[in-house]
This record gives C-alpha cells, structure tokens and sequence, in this order.
C-alpha cells in the first residue's frame, strides 16, 4: 500500500511538472513571457542593471548602469524610457523621454525620438 502511495505521488509531480514547463514554453513561444533578469533591480524610482540591457516595450522609471559588465542599453523602435539613462553605451531606435549619459557613446537610428538631454563623448547617427 505504501509503495502505491509513493508511486502515485511521484506522477502527480511529474504530471504538474510537466504542465508548467508546458505552460512556460506556450507563454514563451507566443511572445507573452517577460524575462527580469538576475542583473535587473527594480526599485521605486530606478532599475540598476548589469551587463546589458534590451527595451522592447516601456519603462516607465530611470535606467542607471551599476558599473559590472558591458553597460549597454539598447531601445528598440517598439521602446519606449520615460526617465533619465545612465550607461556606458546606447543605440536608440525608439523614444527615450529623459536625460541620457553614456561615459562610451550614444548611437541614435533612424526613427529615434529623444526628448532630453544627451551627455556623451561620441554622438553617432545612423542614416
């Protein structure tokens, strides 16, 4: 009887398992999935990040580069900062409402709008 117990047991687990990573995987593939990574930290008023970073979608606070790892920050044309950026290196393609400091550079495609300041010592556009 308790051998029946224990076997049920473990595929029950291995059934709600499974339909977690199924659910993970159908949440990832359909575009949904959000990823905060291990070197974001959101705070109230800022996210500190390590390495890079990649905005699709908007934040809606300050950026500032905590100083481990690359420091870039890249804005796609679907992105959108509202608050001030502080990296090492940007390529903005979409809307960043804020001041942006890069210590590296600043790269602004075609189609960016940046309504702020830009601090920089290379300033590079992109036809």
């Amino acid at each position: 009887m308790g051998n029946f117990v224990v076997t049920g047991l473990v595929i029950a687990v291995v059934i709600i398992i499974f339909l977690i990573q199924r659910r993970s995987a159908v949440a990832h593939q359909s575009g949904q999935m959000s990823l905060i990574a291990k070197n974001l930290i959101l705070t109230s008023d800022k996210a500190l990040f390590d390495g890079s970073i990649c905005i699709e979608g908007k934040i809606a606070q300050d950026l500032e580069f905590s100083g481990v790892g690359a420091g870039y920050v890249f804005v796609y044309k679907t992105g959108v900062v509202e608050g001030s950026i502080k990296c090492q290196s940007i390529n903005v393609a979409g809307y960043v409402a804020g001041d942006i400091s890069a210590s590296e550079m600043v790269t602004l495609a075609s189609g960016h709008k940046i309504d702020g300041k830009i601090n920089s010592p290379k300033i590079v556009y992109e036809k």
